[in-house]
């Protein structure tokens, strides 16, 4: 599809890949995932629920009514992580505090989040440790 054209290539090659809709839960919209395989529930930890990019956008594109968007799963066994930048956008520009950063993260690849208010950064990442945290303070 093209509006999932902007996916880089070494995501698009990992069998990690689910599609959402939206479901009320506790009166709020929430993301729910789906696995394309069998169009029931995936789950974000049962790497068998998910799988390979085309094949999600195969179904999207068949069930445009159906299903919201697709996601990306991350894993212990990759070496991705992902950010969330809830309520950063203003004007479709990134405030500035924002600005800074995902100026500190480049090159990375970031989406504008589906409530069109935030967005969402993939970094690459040791997660070899037990815990990892990551603290960052204003100036």
């Amino acid at each position: 599809m093209e509006e999932f054209g902007q996916v880089p290539d070494e995501l698009k090659q990992l069998d990690q890949w689910v599609l959402w809709k939206s479901e009320t839960r506790d009166k709020k919209p929430t993301k729910i995932p789906y696995n394309a395989k069998n169009q029931k529930r995936a789950s974000s930890t049962d790497s068998r629920t998910w799988s390979g990019f085309s094949t999600v956008c195969d179904l999207i594109t068949q069930h445009p009514k159906t299903y919201v968007g697709i996601g990306f799963m991350f894993s212990t066994d990759d070496s991705y992580v992902g950010i969330d930048f809830d309520d950063c956008l203003e004007d479709e520009e990134l405030k500035p505090w924002a600005r800074e950063m995902v100026d500190l993260m480049k090159p990375t690849y970031t989406e504008i989040s589906p409530s069109g208010n935030g967005i969402k950064m993939w970094i690459k990442a040791d997660k070899t440790r037990k815990k990892s945290r990551v603290s960052i303070s204003k100036h």
